[in-house]
């Protein structure tokens, strides 16, 4: 798809890994944790960020993880 492509071409690029990451939190958790991880270690300020991770982190059932990412990003936006 569409994020694959600039991923190939620019594979750090943390808004294609972050919107790949969430694109895919319910197809395949473990690549979309990677992901967002990625996008999150290139810009940990972002909010965008935070969240998608938190989220996938949440649903992964890693509350010590995912609230203060959840919190961030809320306090952030």
């Amino acid at each position: 798809g569409q994020y694959e492509a600039i991923l190939r071409r620019e594979p750090g690029n943390p808004i294609a890994l972050n919107d790949l990451a969430w694109h895919l939190r319910t197809q395949n958790p473990e690549r979309a944790l990677d992901l967002a991880e990625k996008a999150h270690r290139a810009d940990r300020s972002d909010p965008r960020f935070a969240d998608t991770l938190g989220v996938i982190l949440l649903a992964n059932g890693d509350l010590e993880r995912a609230l203060p990412l959840l919190a961030q990003a809320h306090e952030a936006m």
